[in-house]
């Protein structure tokens, strides 16, 4: 599992490599990860970091229709919204950062990754959610259950 790490006063969760796990999260988010890359640092390594932005609202149904396009019902794919009856509906996309990051709490680039976590379908924008590009789909592994 994660554990807390302090890198430059600040507070990140260790990615730990667990395979078929995909990235970390569900609807929730927020979060600094931060993981051993051999190759940084001119092959000597370093810890990089990645940020796990949480819940894409897609206010401008940018990635919702084009889920709708591709077949994905209005239950599966939609914008947060609040429906007539004065109930929260939360987006089904996460969003995350693409580039990674020297420290935790770096500035973050445009470049975002954002995934439907009911469908699986993922997209990437470069231009700080003006366009999305469809990239394909990754379905998540269950979480896991407990045993009591």
């Amino acid at each position: 599992g994660d554990c807390g790490v302090w890198s430059n006063q600040n507070y990140y969760q260790r990615l730990r490599y667990q395979r078929g796990a995909g990235w970390p999260g569900w609807a929730d988010g927020g979060h600094w990860y931060g993981y051993w890359e051999p190759a940084a640092n001119w092959g000597r390594g370093a810890n990089m970091f990645l940020y796990y932005g949480g819940t894409f609202h897609d206010y401008g149904n940018r990635v919702s229709n084009q889920e709708i396009q591709r077949g994905a019902g209005r239950s599966d794919a939609h914008a947060s919204y609040t429906d007539r009856f004065g109930q929260w509906h939360r987006s089904t996309y996460v969003e995350y950062d693409i580039d990674f990051h020297s420290q935790a709490r770096a500035g973050r680039d445009a470049p975002r990754i954002v995934r439907d976590f009911r469908t699986g379908d993922v997209y990437a924008t470069f231009d700080h959610y003006n366009r999305f590009h469809y990239l394909g789909r990754f379905q998540a592994p269950p979480r896991p259950r407990s045993v009591v």
